[in-house]
C-alpha cells in the first residue's frame, strides 16, 4: 500500500472516530491509543532503516575486504 493511500486511509479513519465513540466507547482513550500504535509504528520503520543501513555497511566492509 502506498504512503498516500495510508495516510487517507488514517485521515478517514479518524474522522470516523468521533461518530463511533460518542456512543460506543470513550473518544479520548481510543485516539490516545491510535496514536500510541502511530509512535510505535514510527519507531519500527526507523528503527528498520537504522538496521538495513548498518547491514549496508556491514555488506560493503565485508566486499572491499575481498
Amino acid at each position: 500500500m502506498s504512503t498516500r493511500g495510508a495516510k487517507s486511509l488514517a485521515v478517514r479513519a479518524k474522522q470516523q472516530i468521533s461518530i463511533c465513540c460518542e456512543t460506543l466507547c470513550e473518544k479520548n482513550v481510543v485516539e490516545e491509543y491510535i496514536e500510541e500504535l502511530e509512535s510505535r509504528i514510527k519507531f519500527l520503520e526507523a528503527s528498520k532503516i537504522l538496521e538495513d543501513e548498518h547491514s549496508a555497511r556491514k555488506a560493503a566492509k565485508i566486499l572491499q575486504i575481498k
